[in-house]
């Protein structure tokens, strides 16, 4: 296989001045593909801007000999969800808009798109190729007149409500090598998380329907639902815990406004097996453009959006990508869903995070610091957890939202918020 990819990258890289390459999300990313890509294309001395959502936030189609690329600029790395490696986080690119935006502008032909690189699963017929564990922003990309290549590998999962491919789409099909089936490890969590996830939990209502982020918080608050009732999901990733809650009969989706019965998603993560009952009758993979659209889930009610943050200033808005002056995660589909969940009639946002760091510097912030864009906008944030409490921002001033916070706070950082509260102006 990795003498047909780089005959491939080699012959489709020659004498062309510039490359845009759009990679698959998460699991469908074609890892050995992109790196031999990635080296055809220096070789060549023809720039490259690869767009990607690595949700693993390892890189690992890169390796530190490309750094010097990425620098000089021959290498724009354009990641559109997941962590970043602080080993490259000064070089890397990106667009300040949410999935479903990206989403469109690739469908819009504003991103536009040379080369487009997939892994896939063989089809139910001959003449046609599964997205696999993840449809993503691939269905637009598709639909545009860019080169498309699959990288099929025994193995990848099949779900069965999900959209399929023609294989006269592909200019390429390479034969990969059987992929392991993936086991999910179980996360291992700590006692501020664990505490977290139940603050969380307790805001939840029987019949709501879940959003959640990817992270140890989200996983914290997924082993806390095991009391509710008729949950549903809506999300970006079906993780194995979900899994299990549909298996428990707790997610169920059965009163869901929208796609009753149904566990809605753009791709699995972790091991999630489709095949097995009960979640393979209920599971429906779609695009981006489905999953993501704030006109779509306008309709859904009781949506809880479910995320977390690095950050939260005293007004209420949060920072989800920067740390110390670095972007290293990128803000992915928050933003449709926070926004979302926020509308939703019976529905509610709720950003999740720990009180302090690990070096034990306050997350609950007088403001974001300078170069700290928000993820989040404090408009659309209805509640703020933390292992103290849960700061319930709905109809209240300026005043008392960072009055709310400050009680969330660790107790050792409150006097120092309280005292920037009383100095700010507008307050």
């Amino acid at each position: 296989m990795i003498g047909e990819e780089a005959a491939f990258a080699s012959s489709f890289v020659a004498g062309r001045s510039s490359l845009t390459t759009l990679a698959a999300m998460g699991p469908s990313q074609p890892t050995s593909l992109m790196t031999t890509l990635v080296d055809a294309s220096l070789a060549a001395d023809v720039p490259l801007t690869l767009i990607f959502a690595d949700l693993t936030g390892a890189f690992a189609f890169l390796s530190p000999e490309h750094l010097a690329a990425a620098r000089s600029g021959r290498l724009q790395l354009l990641p559109l969800a997941g962590a970043i490696p602080r080993f490259w986080a000064g070089n890397v690119d990106f667009l300040p808009n949410a999935l479903w935006d990206a989403d469109r502008m690739i469908a819009g032909g504003q991103l536009k798109l040379d080369l487009i690189l997939m892994e896939a699963a063989e089809g139910t017929s001959p003449d046609e190729l599964s997205y696999g564990d993840m449809i993503g922003y691939m269905a637009a990309a598709l639909d545009t007149n860019a080169t498309a290549v699959a990288v099929t590998r025994p193995g990848t999962p099949h779900v069965a409500d999900a959209p399929t491919i023609a294989l006269k789409r592909f200019d390429r099909v390479i034969r990969g090598e059987p992929r392991e089936r993936r086991q999910g490890a179980p996360t291992s969590l700590s006692a501020q998380q664990r505490e977290i996830g139940r603050r969380v939990a307790s805001l939840i209502p029987d019949e709501a329907t879940l959003q959640l982020g990817l992270g140890a918080l989200q996983e914290a608050i997924l082993l806390e639902l095991d009391d509710k009732r008729d949950l549903g999901i809506h999300s970006g990733i079906v993780t194995p815990t979900i899994q299990r809650l549909v298996e428990s009969g707790v997610i169920n989706g059965k009163a869901k406004s929208l796609d009753s019965g149904k566990i809605v998603a753009t791709g699995l993560v972790g091991g999630v097996h489709p095949d097995n009952a009960p979640i393979r009758d209920a599971l429906s993979l779609r695009p981006l453009s489905e999953t993501h659209d704030p006109r779509r889930l306008a309709l859904q009610e009781r949506l809880w959006a479910l995320n977390s943050a690095l950050e939260v200033d005293l007004t209420g808005q949060a920072n989800a990508e920067y740390i110390q002056g670095q972007r290293l995660v990128s803000g992915g589909g928050q933003g449709d869903f926070v926004r979302a969940g926020h509308i939703s009639p019976g529905g509610a946002s709720v950003i999740a995070l720990p009180s302090r760091t690990g070096k034990g510097d306050s997350r609950i912030v007088g403001a974001l610091p300078n170069g700290h864009r928000p993820t989040s906008a404090a408009q659309d944030i209805d509640f703020v957890v933390t292992e103290f409490g849960s700061a319930d921002l709905r109809g209240r001033s300026m005043r008392e939202r960072a009055t709310a916070l400050i009680a969330v706070a660790h107790p050792d950082d409150r006097d120092a918020l309280t005292a920037t509260l009383r100095e700010a102006s507008g307050f």
